[in-house]
């Protein structure tokens, strides 16, 4: 750990309130809501993202993606955050298990996609029982994306037609309701 670099992170609360808020990879919306939590409210989040991103702290796992970038920590960045939550009493503990990051990232880089793919179930939901406002059409899109990139599965019983979350789909919905 270079000693400049470690004064540099600490020096800057913004820095080390964004390291701090990682626990899994999370989107730019994900992290700001995660350091408002820590009583850090500032609006430069992407100024902060691009230092960390520059100093090998975090790194994208989506480049591709525009706006919806997701990050995580690099093992660089876990030695800083696990180093400023032991000053803060705390325990880090990141979760960076081997998952299909740009899977997980595609995810939740979009709210509504997110929200529909959280309400499937292994028991099954129907369209109609998705209580997220938003057009059927809309609905119906998301859930054959989520379905091409197997995350769930349909399966009729009848004329009904429910979808149901495969082994991929409940390790990333795990991973995204983990705290």
């Amino acid at each position: 750990m270079r000693a400049s670099l470690y004064k540099w992170l600490k020096r800057g609360a913004g820095r080390r309130a964004v390291i701090i808020a990682f626990t899994k990879p999370l989107a730019r919306r994900n992290i700001e809501k995660r350091v408002r939590t820590i009583n850090y409210v500032n609006n430069s989040y992407n100024v902060r993202l691009k230092e960390l991103e520059q100093n090998n702290i975090i790194e994208c796992i989506n480049p591709e993606d525009g706006r919806k970038k997701v990050y995580r920590l690099t093992k660089r960045g876990e030695r800083f955050a696990r180093k400023f939550a032991a000053e803060q009493g705390r325990e880090f503990i990141y979760n960076d298990k081997e998952v299909d990051w740009n899977l997980y990232g595609w995810v939740i880089s979009c709210p509504r996609r997110e929200k529909i793919f959280i309400e499937i179930t292994e028991e099954g939901k129907r369209l109609r029982d998705i209580s997220i406002d938003a057009p059927r059409g809309y609905k119906h899109d998301v859930l054959s994306l989520l379905a091409r990139k197997k995350l769930i599965r349909r399966k009729k019983v009848g004329w009904k037609v429910y979808y149901i979350l495969t082994k991929k789909g409940r390790e990333i919905k795990s991973l995204i309701l983990k705290p």
